[in-house]
């Protein structure tokens, strides 16, 4: 009888035991993974590398008043490597279809509207168009791909568009437009985007210090 018991008590333990294991492992993996995408505070320079059909990282925080570098990087995998563009604002622009409303090109309200963007370096972009951001620094024509273009679609608004393996690194003080902002590619009629080729960015007012 008392062998039946210890040998049940060993069995709880042994599962207990497993049971604990285990539960660590998820939240040193949990652990692993938050800190793979915790954005560290008060960061100002940004890598945003343009996969088919994501960014990575698919989501920033800026704060009023600093100036950030952003640097694009089209890493796509595809064969020749498929061209991405970069846009940032609110209310992706709908077109109506006799399949419904689909995303055209961009967006209602342009986060770089007026903002002062000064291009520090780049290469083999496909275009890229200021729309009512003030640009600066490298002229446009040193970072476009040398060559033929072939056929674009109408943009409208801010949009660097990278061919594969491009690179374009822009700078700005980031502008008083507080809230959530989006950031998406809209190549293919749309269809990058639909896709899930977007993310967010968090704008935030750093409050005084009483």
């Amino acid at each position: 009888m008392n062998d039946k018991i210890t040998k049940e008590a060993r069995g709880v333990s042994g599962r207990s035991v497993l049971t604990g294991a285990v539960v660590l492992l998820l939240l040193a993996g949990g652990m692993v993974a938050w800190g793979r995408n915790a954005q560290p505070a008060n960061q100002t320079r940004f890598r945003i590398h343009m996969l088919d059909y994501a960014f990575k990282p698919a989501h920033m925080v800026w704060h009023v008043g600093q100036t950030v570098t952003v640097t694009l990087v089209d890493d796509s995998d595809s064969h020749p490597g498929k061209a991405h563009e970069w846009m940032v604002g609110r209310g992706p622009n709908l077109k109506q279809t006799v399949f419904g409303p689909r995303h055209v090109d961009g967006f209602h309200v342009p986060f770089f509207k007026g903002v002062d963007v000064k291009v520090v370096s780049g290469h083999d972009l496909v275009m890229f168009m200021g729309g009512a951001a003030h640009l600066s620094g490298e002229p446009v024509k040193d970072v476009l791909r040398k060559g033929p273009m072939g056929p674009m679609e109408e943009m409208s608004g801010f949009m660097p568009l990278l061919d594969g393996k491009g690179r374009l690194t822009i700078s700005f003080k980031v502008p008083d437009k507080p809230g959530t902002w989006i950031y998406g590619c809209f190549q293919q009629s749309g269809q990058h985007f639909t896709n899930g080729m977007r993310g967010t960015i968090d704008v935030v007012e750093d409050k005084p210090k009483a």
